[in-house]
This record gives structure tokens, sequence and C-alpha cells, in this order.
């Protein structure tokens, strides 16, 4: 599973000190809960300070919030994160409180691809004797490789 500091830095999440669109993160805090059948939450909470009101806030973390990401557990297994619904609370003095949850959810890669591949085959896009094993093992070795290089941003 992803915990929590991979979830972090694989969204691009801001850290104390940070300035995002013109809003300065004084605290940032993700956690990590488990909930079985491959599914984990990252709860969330920032504290921001700077001028736009609520609405300004939203505009500002808008692209940030919009993000997702493949990213691989220490077992290699691979997991799409994303965020879920967001909520800004003003707490007086240009200052906001933006709480909200991240999801990741596990993806079967493997199982996906070969079934694709029985569709090509299928279908005639693909020959009876294609190695489909060796395309499928090379794929997800790359894409792996390729995912982890990446950075949020880039």
């Amino acid at each position: 599973m992803p915990f929590a500091e991979t979830f972090k830095r694989a969204m691009g999440f801001p850290v104390q000190g940070q300035s995002v669109n013109g809003f300065t993160v004084e605290r940032s805090e993700v956690r990590h809960e488990g909930t079985g059948e491959g599914v984990y939450r990252y709860p969330f909470e920032l504290t921001v300070a700077g001028a736009g009101g609520r609405q300004g806030v939203k505009a500002a973390f808008r692209e940030l919030f919009s993000f997702r990401r493949t990213v691989f557990s220490g077992y290699g297994n691979p997991y799409q994160l994303r965020f879920g619904k967001v909520e800004v609370e003003g707490i007086g003095e240009r200052r906001y409180i933006v709480s909200g949850r991240g999801i990741g959810v596990r993806i079967f890669l493997d199982t996906e691809l070969r079934l694709f591949l029985e569709h090509l085959r299928g279908s005639g896009f693909l020959k009876e004797d294609a190695p489909t094993e060796t395309v499928v093992t090379d794929y997800l070795e790359r894409y792996q490789v390729e995912a982890r290089r990446k950075r949020p941003g880039r």
C-alpha cells in the first residue's frame, strides 16, 4: 500500500511554508487509512493564509486537487491516486482550513492487459501464436520504471 508520505510526494501535496497561487501553507497534514479490498484513504488538512476568500482558496488549489497519479506500493502493486471532495472553512484573518480525503485504489494491470490481449487475439488483431506473456511482462516492467521516474508537475 502507498503510505501517506508516498501520497504526499506523488501528488505534489504542499508543505509548510510553500506558497500556492498566493496562499501560504501554514500547516500540512496527511494520514493514511486502509479500508480493505485494495482501497486506501488519505485524510488531509491544510491551514493556509492569503487574500481571496473561500472561492479564492478553491481556485488556487483546483489544479492540485484535480490531479491523478499512478504509483507503486513497496510490493510493486500499482495504485491510482486522486483527491475526493475538498472543503474550505474560513477561520478568520484571511486564514482557511482546507480539508478532504485522497483515495488510492489498487489497479490490476496484469489482469487487464491479459484480457485486452485476448480480446485482440479473438478479434483477429493479434496472431494466435503471438507471445502475450512476454508482451505483458515487458510492458509492466517498462511501465513501472516510467511511473517511478515522473514527478508531479513535470
